[in-house]
């Protein structure tokens, strides 16, 4: 919750949902994202099943998200 709140630019919520595992991503493509979250001014919670290594500061990752929650259904 702390890192949605002082999200200055706000907040994305990125996932692929529960039926494609982001980890199955190659590594190729996988820096392609972390690459592109690098380049944004808002923070990325993103749902990955494994920990990645060097992620940028606006970026935290998680393997299970309380998606309604952060959306604020």
């Amino acid at each position: 919750q702390t890192f949605i709140d002082e999200a200055p630019r706000g907040a994305i919520l990125f996932t692929f949902g529960s039926v494609v595992r982001a980890s199955s991503m190659t590594p190729a493509q996988r820096e392609a994202f972390v690459s592109a979250f690098a380049s944004i001014a808002q923070r990325v919670i993103w749902k990955f099943e494994e920990p990645i290594e060097n992620l940028p500061k606006n970026v935290i990752t998680l393997d299970w998200l309380p998606q309604r929650d952060i959306l604020g259904w």
